[in-house]
């Protein structure tokens, strides 16, 4: 026993023997080169990922810095180089002082325990290490359901989780709220975190995703947070008929606090191409061949990088601030009347100077997601995408962007985009400082939508027409300000 902990060597440094048993019960591992050599400690490293996995606090005893600085090297960055050792890691000449107890005593994260967990719908399972972290993440469950929703274009994997908790000994296990879980790589799980908190005093309490615990390991993060019970997607809402509402208020409530910042701070001058290019949004190298190569886009004479500079030409006043820097019909849950945000992990642009990101970025994403996105059970499922064009053609030429949207002809059974267009529309005019401002937003958004893979000959379709829509759009505003003598 030393200071309350029982010690325990380990006597095989292999990986087998280091069981998720045993370390869910450790407090701490002591990598011991007091004695100078490399050699005692060594094969203790091969477990370092699983230790890390687990959350458990690791201390290395060495004599002197450059002791350190050669373990860290061999040891760390060797199986890490991009991982942040100091958040886990401490280094000491001794197992001795009030340093020592400082470093044991507080408990890290939570501890990993074994309980039943099930995958339903995932298009493919947990790997050990984000099922290992999804088990630190709940710490009293005794089962866990996980089904997948639709991650958007952020990466990570995200679900609804249904945990049976058994609070403690003498308590009956019972069902609790559904809860969200997001799968990822650890820093852009982290960066979503540190987003979440950024812009949560912006966003009322009710519409925001709140943290409720975040686990990392060492190539993955795990959070979950409260998820949005009784809600559907804003694009099964829309797709339904219901979404108009919901559309106000996310720009009228859960978002006008945090987007007023935008009208408060100085205007940028720089081209929304540059931003684009700056915030990591988009460039024209990240349009994906098979979109810029294919027939229709050929035959169309586009060229991406040459529409690309035109539209960095193209400069005008405009208003910048934080931005969420992905909205989607995904991303937004509607209850009732409601727009709930449950993903933060695109937000871009900040309060320093020209630090911001143009505010017409995300009205003109959501717009593009929401008009663009295939739904699987379409009835079309073909490349044409033929009734799909007709409709939405009329609204995407050049001078109808920034005028009053009005149907030109009977609503289709089942139509809901001309509702949705509107709302949305009303908050990108009014925003706007230029009459170029969201329609070239737009086509970004459009050619952003080219940056990912498609998900089927129909998706693809509908990204090419948005790239050849685009491009026009461009090429329009481009002659007209250069007709108009406002290029330099």
């Amino acid at each position: 026993m030393l200071r309350g902990l029982t010690v325990v060597q380990n006597p095989d440094p292999s990986p087998a023997v280091l069981s998720d048993a045993h370390l869910s019960s450790t407090r701490l591992v002591v990598f011991n080169h007091e004695d100078g050599s490399d050699e005692s400690a060594t094969g203790g490293y091969a477990c370092l990922s699983r230790v890390v996995n687990h959350g458990v606090p690791l201390l290395v005893l060495a004599k002197d810095a450059s002791t350190w600085a050669g373990l860290r090297e061999r040891h760390l960055e060797s199986l890490c180089a991009e991982f942040p050792w100091d958040r886990v890691l401490k280094f000491m000449p001794d197992c001795k002082g009030v340093h020592f107890d400082e470093f044991v005593t507080p408990v890290v994260s939570p501890a990993w325990h074994a309980f039943h967990l099930e995958l339903r719908n995932g298009d493919e399972g947990l790997s050990h290490d984000q099922h290992l972290l999804v088990q630190r993440a709940f710490p009293k469950a005794e089962q866990l359901i996980l089904r997948e929703i639709p991650k958007g274009f952020s990466g990570s994997r995200v679900f609804m989780a249904y945990e049976k908790r058994k609070e403690d000994s003498t308590s009956i296990a019972h069902w609790t709220q559904p809860r969200l879980v997001k799968v990822g790589l650890r820093e852009a799980i982290h960066t979503e975190i540190g987003a979440m908190q950024a812009v949560s005093p912006f966003i009322p309490f009710d519409l925001r995703p709140n943290l409720d615990i975040h686990v990392e390991g060492l190539v993955y993060g795990v959070f979950v947070a409260d998820f949005v019970n009784g809600s559907q997607s804003l694009l099964e809402a829309a797709h339904a008929g219901r979404a108009e509402a919901a559309l106000s208020n996310l720009f009228n409530r859960t978002m006008s606090r945090w987007r007023e910042r935008g009208w408060q701070r100085e205007k940028s001058l720089d081209s929304l191409a540059i931003e684009a290019e700056r915030l990591g949004i988009m460039a024209p190298e990240r349009v994906r061949p098979e979109y810029a190569n294919s027939t229709e886009v050929q035959e169309a004479g586009i060229d991406v990088a040459a529409v690309w500079a035109k539209l960095t030409a193209i400069r005008f006043r405009h208003r910048v601030a934080t931005i969420h820097g992905d909205l989607h019909g995904d991303n937004v849950r509607v209850r009732g009347d409601d727009a709930v945000l449950i993903d933060l992990g695109s937000v871009r642009g900040n309060d320093e100077a020209n630090g911001g990101a143009p505010l017409c970025f995300d009205v003109a994403m959501l717009e593009v997601a929401l008009v663009f996105t295939f739904v699987k059970g379409e009835p079309d499922q073909s490349f044409a995408q033929t009734a799909w064009r007709q409709e939405i053609t009329p609204y995407y030429q050049t001078d109808a962007i920034g005028k009053a949207l009005e149907a030109s002809s009977a609503p289709r059974d089942g139509g809901w985009m001309l509702g949705c267009l509107q709302r949305i529309r009303a908050f990108g005019a009014y925003e706007q400082d230029n009459s170029c401002e969201y329609p070239l937003a737009l086509a970004i958004a459009m050619l952003r939508m080219c940056k990912f893979e498609q998900t089927s000959e129909a998706d693809k379709g509908r990204r090419v027409y948005g790239l050849v829509l685009a491009a026009r759009i461009i090429e329009d505003l481009y002659a007209r300000e250069l007709n108009e003598g406002r290029l330099a």
